[in-house]
């Protein structure tokens, strides 16, 4: 509204500038003109009209004598005609300087309100486009409100049915997802645990209209958790080997890490076990901290980690060892000493590690 009422224009604003300019030289101003018309028509004959009258009277006459000064005859006339012109516009323009005595103030103060828009709206044409628009928008309020609503209830509906794709196919992974790991576990000597891929629903997001939770369920009658709850150290790494073998297949290539795996098991178990880690890192890296020679054997590097003091100071050893200094480490794991039966039964582990 402010900008409506101050009718802000920019050509205005240039051509008030040079106004203010011109009055305030307005005296250097009224002198020159008034010089400059004196010089034209003088009162005593002397102006620049008479002068060009009396020139011209000279010139008949002696074009009376030769015909051939009538063509600077008559381009004295338009001379005389050009400059009544002039002096006639100089004349207003020296009327109009004296017309309003009180215009340079005028002047000024629309100036200075001109001046102040542009510091308080910086571009004053853009920003009052911008308002313009603005307001045709708010004009248009309900048509576009209807038209955004619209919008929204189609993205609602196409959301919904990739939604609602997502989920189905997150229900068949989830389920042979589910069969598997039960089967590996069982393998692994946990039958009685229990596991399910959970869909939990949320509010949609880029990844859907739910999340996954793998949920356990360690013995019949005790509560379900999420794995990522469960606190048993060596159950939780043998659940965590049944569910990266059953999800090897769609990430080949992984680096595993498993420590603990061993804990709490031993004989068949340990076993087994050991033959799903081999299992596993037939396609991948698989890394395992163990004290048990069944995990052991099964290795395709055997590593052997011990500290030793050295000068004071305790340093780790580590060392790759193979052939018979390994069946003599796993006998070492299997008795603590090496004799001639941990020796057998080192062999007889080899063998089936092979």
């Amino acid at each position: 509204a402010e900008l409506e009422a101050a009718a802000y224009d920019p050509q205005e604003l240039s051509d008030l500038s040079r106004e203010r300019d011109r009055l305030r030289n307005i005296t250097d101003l009224l002198q020159a003109t008034s010089a400059a018309t004196a010089a034209i028509s003088s009162e005593e004959g002397q102006g620049a009209m008479d002068a060009l009258a009396r020139a011209t009277s000279e010139l008949e006459a002696a074009s009376g004598y030769d015909d051939s000064l009538r063509g600077l005859l008559g381009r004295m006339g338009g001379l005389s005609a050009e400059l009544e012109d002039v002096l006639y516009e100089l004349r207003s323009y020296v009327d109009e300087l004296e017309a309003d005595p009180n215009r340079l103030e005028a002047v000024e103060d629309r100036l200075a309100a001109m001046r102040a828009l542009e510091r308080k709206y910086g571009d004053v044409e853009g920003y009052l486009q911008e308002s313009r628009e603005r307001l045709a928008r708010l004009e248009n309020l309900d048509e576009e409100t209807a038209e955004l609503e619209a919008r929204l209830t189609e993205g609602e509906r196409r959301l919904g049915m990739v939604a609602a794709a997502l989920r189905s196919g997150r229900e068949t992974a989830a389920e042979r997802l589910s069969a598997k790991v039960q089967e590996n576990l069982g393998d692994l000597n946990l039958g009685k645990t229990t596991f399910r891929v959970d869909l939990v629903p949320t509010e949609p997001g880029p990844s859907g209209t739910e999340r996954v939770e793998f949920m356990i369920q360690p013995n019949p009658g005790e509560p379900e958790l999420p794995v990522r709850r469960y606190a048993s150290g060596g159950e939780l790494s043998r659940i965590m080997l049944a569910i990266r073998l059953a999800q090897e297949i769609v990430e080949p290539g992984a680096t595993y890490v498993f420590d603990e795996v061993d804990a709490g098991i031993g004989g068949e178990t340990a076993t087994a076990v050991g033959a799903k880690l081999r299992e596993l890192g037939g396609r991948n890296q698989v890394l395992t901290i163990t004290h048990l020679p069944q995990i052991a054997s099964e290795a395709g590097t055997h590593v052997v980690v011990e500290k030793q003091e050295s000068g004071g100071r305790t340093i780790t050893r580590i060392e790759i060892i193979e052939g018979e200094e390994r069946r003599r480490e796993l006998a070492r794991m299997l008795s603590g000493r090496v004799d001639e039966a941990s020796l057998a039964h080192a062999s007889e582990l080899l063998v089936g590690g092979r």
